[in-house]
């Protein structure tokens, strides 16, 4: 009579991510690493250009309020494409260097 295997038991996940019902990460596809390039880098595109527009706005003589519009004007239609374009293409980059593009 041959012995029943005894069935692999999955290992524990550590402690801490334990306490918060999580599970153990898994490695990032090339899409969720472009994707969130993508995401972050229009996020600091956008809030770049409006903290570095509306001060230069002021010193080319707007007002306050006049800057703080240029300034959004141009995140929207610059920051925004610009951080994206930037993040999706190092995010792309980190995936090539990783080797996950086989």
């Amino acid at each position: 009579m041959a012995a029943m295997a005894h069935p692999i038991e999955p290992e524990e996940p550590d402690p801490p991510r334990a306490k918060l019902g999580l599970v153990p990460a898994q490695e990032p596809d090339a899409v969720s690493v472009i994707a969130r390039g993508i995401v972050r880098g229009a996020l600091v595109g956008w809030v770049a250009s409006i903290l570095l527009g509306t001060p230069l706005g002021m010193v080319a003589g707007l007002s306050f309020p006049s800057a703080l519009g240029l300034a959004a004007f141009v995140s929207v239609w610059g920051g925004l494409g610009f951080g994206a374009m930037m993040g999706g293409t190092l995010g792309f980059i980190r995936d090539l260097e990783s080797g996950h593009s086989g």
